[in-house]
């Protein structure tokens, strides 16, 4: 499986379920809209949140993430993030 394969994919989708990690080491996954930076541009998935959820809160903690889109699992990375 190749990069360019993967990305095709998440980019026909923009729905994933994501999954983080709680303060106290306890998955957490849920449902999330996703985008995917345009072609031409560094690889970005962007998803919608606030900080106040739970899944934004874990980010800030760990950035460790899984995202699973439609029975495909991207590797677990580290995140980068920013607080509106």
């Amino acid at each position: 499986m190749t990069f360019e394969l993967v990305l095709s994919h998440l980019r026909k989708r923009d729905f994933a379920v994501l999954s983080t990690i709680s303060k106290g080491g306890k998955p957490h996954s849920v449902g999330v809209n996703y985008g995917v930076s345009e072609h031409g541009r560094a690889f970005v998935i962007y998803v919608m949140t606030r900080k106040h959820l739970q899944k934004a809160r874990n980010i800030a903690e760990n950035p460790n993430i899984s995202l699973s889109s439609r029975g495909w699992v991207a590797e677990s990375a580290k995140v980068g993030h920013r607080h509106l």
